[in-house]
């Protein structure tokens, strides 16, 4: 039904009370003939109350209804829609073309898209009764009332598992009643590809298995559903994350639009089909189309504006005298509210509206006065479809946004077509067509259509699509069999265009004519252009004035999609554009608007290197409106535009920026003399250093969400701590007074330390002297510094900082960078601090404006300031090296350790490559500039992957979207053991695991294929025959794996994990007993022999010297600044050494250990589990018991890993190597030893040698330098 439309009024009728001016009540008034003036000040009020009430009712129940949620609203509506039966639906019902149109359409998807690449449609079947093959797991979100069943049923190759899913329990039970009644039937059907009247006329296949849940998919993980978790579920976390299901197919008919109502809501859609697809899935579905949505709002907002512009002058400025205002044409992007603003008291605004007598789309609210939906979440509109749809509440899936984020979780699109264009591309097909004519979509024999106008109208409204499941994002050839060969040409062609092709609306004025002009645009190729894209193109063309040509030119943008929501201010953006051969200098300007037009940051200019460019950007809340200009000389440009939303998350933890000031401080940093230039202190300055230090910092993080974004994992980057300041990143703010202005931007924090210039510049505390005695005590200075200076500094705050220090500077009596250290440290629980000196801070840029020439600048930086590690020949060398190294200093505060890339100085020649086109020639190299080359150049200036993903799971670098995270798995590593394969001793295989999915796995520095941050796996297994059939036995075999958590895990030689076998056979007995331990890193990384080592083993039960068995009564954990060890105490008084029992001079060995820890094993409590810490070497190690008590130290904020046994085995021992005639003969392994927790063990257990402790695998111990006293530690 239409909305109320306000009554006419005649040109002379009053206005509204409203306009009535207070000030003029007391002046007489010339009596009009109109209605108004006979109302009284009681009757005026009367209607003012009654509007109040009304206003009040709106907001009441939109506050209901929201609070109702559109969950609920479409549940309870498709619940009250009654099921009238397959009858009335063929011959009653109003509508019945447009459903068994809608029918044929989704069944045209299912037979083109549901079977899998290795099914041929009309091979050889198998014989009717037998079991069928390879049949397909459907998975139906929104499934309704079981509409769709049959139609599985006929899918070409046969169902396997039906599952469906769906909000409305009346609906589910209707939906399990029409499949009780399919079965009832023997499964029969209306035919299909596979079914009567397709290939064959064979009897109709046996009923897949179906099963039916109340579930939303839109708002929670389905993987509550029992039977999607049997099947296979992958909820291993946030996009890009997901190693796959086991569906084989995913189907959403007309549902997906209620998941648009937010972006949460979308993304766990989208989440929900990722994870139940299999690598190679198929998503098919139906939703509006968004290209009709935006057509008719344009045309609507269209048609306001030409209203406004012709509208009659007001009655009381005609009346008066006055001169009518002019007529304003609404300002693109105006605010929602615009429109109200102007109605009259008790009017009710206009929305777009459209449909006919059998269904009718109302926009809730305004609409975009250009079509283009964004952002592309929460537009709302209500439809009503005759019989159907009663006024449900719909969203907007604006198409490009949803392609967008789809394939943030592997999804790539196949196919996109309107209903109309399925009808015309496939009515003739010797399949489908009789389909269409057995479905009643239109008469025997190629009649005609059976569908009005008017239901045809209404099933334009829709589009029908196709993604596919892939490994990572590489575009998907559309030559398998989802489709036959003469269909795959139109799916190649969305499947095969660029990403940045996708956004046409950009292309440069120039470009226009000879993209419209183009062979892509011309004749049936033209269809395959959505509509959106051709509007677009005309727009443009309309509104953007012509700019001098060149012949064949284009900007293309990498790595940024136009409508991009981004939450880091500082923003790299990298792309190519065409040049010609002519030596005239090319840049970009690049301009900065708000929503309403206005500058939001002064106009910058960027060099272009052979076509080449990044730009750095700098953004402000909320939209920004950024134009790219091309410029070949004086008079030659072309654009692009591009809309990015910027929203800052102040919920996560900052970065924090300070500066340690000595307290006799000059404030003055190094500055060679001919950076100085006019003003001495422009470059040298505190002023100066507080302006460097902030640009830098925004640098850092424009660089770490560029790099995260190009490993997949988002466009994350931290937070810098920020203040409500004058804005110094642009030069233009301190050159032109009226520029000036406050903004929210980095906060520098001068920290006065109570030391003296002397004291941080005395040789003995610089790091870089050789010889000095305390090289750390910069850290400490700055560390002691911030404490005092309290406030977010606090270490219960948990604050990472860059701390830089002002008093850095470089003698050249000495030859020696004084007052410098480049230290980092991360303390997960107290203050992280990065340092660095300020001696290469001259050479950083203050603003945006001279980022370019800072990292272009080949100038001799000169003898009176420092050369760092000799690197530092040129200015932008000193500027790479300054930079650089700070950020290496912060990603120890982060946690990272040294890698590779920034963590491996990476950064020394590579830094301007993060930030420009192109780069200068390097003095330290003796190499000329290159042109940068998005995705291919090398660039070492980036974070390892090890490290990106360490902070993709910290809370400085958190998203939105993120799920939760369990904590005690993100400090686990993967893990590596050989285990008995099916319970066979003689077969083994080696399983690697990691409780956070594996990203990679190389041997012998060779990745595994299939692996990536987006593909990932729980746990992989190779068998000792293939991996020996792989490589050379007589070879060390490295082992490297990577989680997803960052944490790493390196083998030295696999082979040696295969022979020290995981398992025991118990001689004369079928009792196997199992082996699980943890090596330090840094014993794993290596290979080489077991010379220095001592392997011991000990059982909590053990034969005393009279030969009887006695069990454990305690445990001594040895814990100091390594495991030391342990010793477990025995009830006839004995004890045996986890551990060596002598040294290599066959004295006594006694364990150390400052934070040790005896307790006692009480008689029936068993050792449930083990936790063992530890980074580069062991050194934590706690028990746990059954009676719930927990022994032993582990150090905060070091990885721990867990030992436990299966559920069906307890511990009986451990196990392990130490080192032996080393310094402190630390554990290296740590192990436990379990048995079947029912079985009997025998007692022949308690004599095998590898059960005890004994040599160590060292042989006899020396005689003479030892006494025996069984009492106090046993020969075992």
């Amino acid at each position: 039904p239409s909305s109320p439309k306000p009554a006419a009024t005649s040109a002379a009728a009053a206005p509204p009370a409203n306009t009535i001016d207070d000030d003029d009540e007391d002046r007489p008034r010339k009596k009009r003939p109109t209605g108004r003036a006979r109302i009284t000040d009681a009757e005026r009020d009367e209607i003012r109350q009654r509007q109040q009430q009304r206003e009040k009712e709106q907001r009441d129940a939109i506050t209901a209804h929201n609070a109702r949620g559109i969950h609920d609203a479409v549940r309870q509506h498709y619940n009250a829609v009654p099921e009238r039966g397959r009858d009335w639906r063929r011959t009653d019902s109003r509508i019945k073309g447009l459903r068994s149109f809608n029918n044929w359409i989704k069944s045209t998807i299912i037979q083109k898209f549901s079977p899998s690449e290795d099914f041929t449609p009309g091979g050889q079947q198998p014989e009717y009764g037998a079991p069928p093959v390879k049949g397909l797991l459907v998975l139906d979100m929104g499934c309704g009332k079981g509409g769709d069943l049959g139609k599985w049923q006929q899918a070409p190759q046969p169902v396997d598992l039906y599952v469906g899913l769906d909000p409305a329990d009346v609906s589910i039970g209707q939906a399990r009643e029409r499949y009780s009644q399919m079965a009832s039937r023997g499964g029969g059907g209306r035919g299909g590809r596979g079914g009567r009247g397709g290939y064959n006329n064979r009897p109709p296949p046996r009923l897949f298995h179906g099963e039916f849940a109340v579930q939303d998919c839109f708002g929670e993980s389905i993987e509550k559903v029992p039977i999607v978790r049997e099947v296979g579920f992958d909820a291993s976390g946030g996009p890009s994350r997901f190693s796959g299901g086991q569906f084989d197919v995913v189907s959403m008919m007309f549902a997906m639009h209620y998941a648009f109502e937010s972006e949460r809501k979308a993304r766990v859609m989208l989440k929900n089909v990722a994870g139940a697809l299999k690598k190679g899935g198929r998503f098919i579905g139906c939703i509006p189309d968004s290209d009709v949505l935006s057509a008719r709002a344009l045309e609507f907002n269209g048609r306001q504006a030409a209203k406004k512009a012709t509208a009659p002058a007001p009655a009381d400025a005609a009346e008066e005298g006055k001169p009518a205002p002019a007529p304003a044409a609404p300002a693109d992007g105006a605010a929602d509210g615009a429109e109200a603003a102007d109605l009259d008291e008790g009017e009710i605004a206009e929305t777009a509206e459209w449909g006919n007598d059998i269904y009718r789309v109302r926009f809730a609210g305004p609409t975009p006065p250009d079509g283009v939906f964004r952002p592309p979440f929460g537009w709302k509109y209500n439809f009503f479809l005759h019989e159907a749809v009663e006024e449900v509440p719909e969203y907007v899936v604006p198409w490009e946004a949803f392609r967008a984020i789809a394939e943030d979780y592997n999804l790539e699109m196949q196919y996109h077509k309107s209903f109309g264009e399925i009808w015309r591309a496939e009515k003739d097909d010797p399949v489908l067509g009789p389909l269409s004519e057995r479905m009643g979509v239109r008469g025997r024999g190629g009649g005609g259509l059976l569908v009005s106008d008017e239901e045809m109208e209404a099933a334009e409204f829709y589009v029908a699509f196709c993604f596919y499941k892939v490994i990572g994002l590489a575009c998907r050839p559309a030559s398998g069999n989802f489709e036959n060969p003469a269909r795959a040409s139109s799916c190649a062609q969305h499947s095969t265009a660029p990403h940045s092709e996708l956004l046409l609306a950009l292309k440069p004025e120039a470009a226009w004519n000879n993209l419209l002009s183009g062979p892509q645009y011309q004749g049936a190729a033209y269809s395959n252009v959505p509509t959106r894209q051709k509007r677009a193109l005309l727009r443009q063309r309309k509104e953007f004035p012509t700019m001098t040509s060149i012949n064949d030119q284009e900007i293309v943008l990498h790595n940024i999609i136009n409508g991009e929501t981004v939450h880091q201010r500082a923003l790299i953006i990298s792309g190519t554009c065409r040049t010609s051969d002519d030596p005239i200098e090319d840049y970009l300007i690049v301009k900065s608007a708000d929503y309403v037009g206005k500058e939001s940051f002064p106009v910058q200019n960027w060099p272009v290197f052979d076509g080449h460019f990044k730009v750095l950007i700098v953004l402000s809340p909320g939209s920004n409106f950024l134009s790219l200009e091309h410029h070949h000389g004086s008079s030659d440009c072309r654009s692009i535009q591009v809309e990015l939303n910027y929203v800052p998350l102040l919920q996560i933890p900052p970065l924090h920026l300070a500066i340690m000031i000595a307290k006799d401080s000059p404030l003055l940093i190094d500055c060679p003399p001919n950076k100085r230039g006019a003003i001495s202190s422009a470059h040298s300055d505190l002023d100066a250093t507080i302006k460097k230090f902030r640009m830098t910092a925004y640098m850092w993080q424009a660089l770490t969400a560029e790099d995260l974004r190009s490993k997949h994992l988002g466009r994350r980057s931290f937070r810098l701590e920020e203040e409500w300041v004058d804005e110094t990143l642009s030069r233009e703010f301190l050159k032109n007074p009226s520029k000036t202005r406050m903004s929210s931007t980095a906060k520098i924090h001068l920290i006065r330390s109570e030391k003296t210039v002397a004291e941080i510049r005395d040789a003995q505390v610089a790091q870089q002297n050789e010889r000095g005695q305390r090289r750390d005590d910069l850290h400490k200075y700055f560390e002691e510094a911030l404490k005092k200076h309290g406030g977010p500094f606090a270490a219960s705050a948990h604050p990472i900082v860059a701390g830089l220090i002002l008093d850095s500077s470089f003698s050249v009596e000495q030859n020696l960078i004084l007052g410098h250290a480049a230290l980092g440290c991360s303390n997960t629980q107290g203050l992280s601090l990065g340092v660095f000196g300020s001696h290469l801070t001259y050479s950083w840029p203050r603003f945006l404006e001279e980022v370019a020439s800072s990292l272009l600048d080949h100038s001799i930086p000169g003898d009176a300031v420092g050369n760092d590690n000799n690197e530092c020949g040129t200015m932008w060398e000193a500027c790479s090296i300054g930079q650089g190294a700070f950020l290496h200093e912060v990603g120890h505060a982060f946690g990272a350790p040294h890698t590779t890339g920034i963590m491996e100085r990476g950064y020394a020649q590579d830094w301007p490559k993060a930030f420009l086109g192109g780069t200068a020639y390097c003095s330290a190299k003796k190499s000329q500039g290159v042109t940068v080359v998005h995705g291919k150049t090398p660039n070492n200036s980036t974070w390892d992957l090890s490290d990106a993903l360490s902070f993709s799971v910290q809370p400085h670098f958190w998203h939105p979207m993120d799920l939760p995270l369990n904590v005690e798995n993100l400090k686990i590593k993967p893990c590596a053991l050989v285990v008995v394969e099916d319970g066979q001793e003689d077969l083994l295989k080696l399983v690697i695991s990691s409780p956070t999915q594996i990203c990679q796995v190389k041997f012998n520095g060779t990745p595994e294929p299939g692996l990536s941050v987006i593909n990932t796996v729980g746990e992989l297994q190779f068998t000792l025959d293939e991996l020996e059939a792989r490589f050379d036995r007589t070879d060390a075999l490295t082992l490297d794996v990577l989680g997803r958590n960052g944490k790493s895990r390196k083998i030295g030689n696999v082979w040696r994990l295969f022979s020290n076998v995981s398992f025991i056979r118990v001689p004369g007995s079928s009792v196997v007993l199992q082996k699980k331990s943890v090596v330090s890193p840094k014993q794993e990384a290596k290979d080489d022999a077991d010379n220095g080592k001592w392997d011991w083993t000990v059982l909590l039960n053990e034969k005393g010297k009279d030969g009887k068995l006695t069990r454990a009564v305690g445990i001594d954990s040895r814990v100091g600044c390594i495991l030391d060890g342990a010793v477990i105490h025995f009830e006839d008084g004995h004890k045996t050494h986890c551990g060596p029992r002598w040294d290599d001079t066959g004295r006594d060995h006694h364990f150390g250990g400052h934070a040790s820890e005896k307790f006692v094993l009480p008689e029936g409590v068993e050792v449930t589990k083990v936790e063992v810490g530890g980074e580069h070497e062991l050194n934590g190690l706690r028990f746990h018991l059954s009676n719930g008590f927990k022994g032993g130290y582990l150090y905060d904020g070091c990885p721990v890993q867990t030992l436990e046994p299966a559920a069906s085995e307890k511990i009986i021992g451990f196990y392990g190597r130490s080192e032996w005639g080393q310094c402190f003969d630390g554990i290296e392994e740590f192990g436990i030893i379990t048995a079947p927790r029912d079985v009997e063990l025998p007692m022949v257990i308690y004599d095998l040698p590898e059960l005890q402790n004994t040599d160590g695998g060292n042989g006899q111990r020396p005689e003479g330098n030892y006494e025996n006293h069984w009492e106090e530690e046993s020969n075992n």
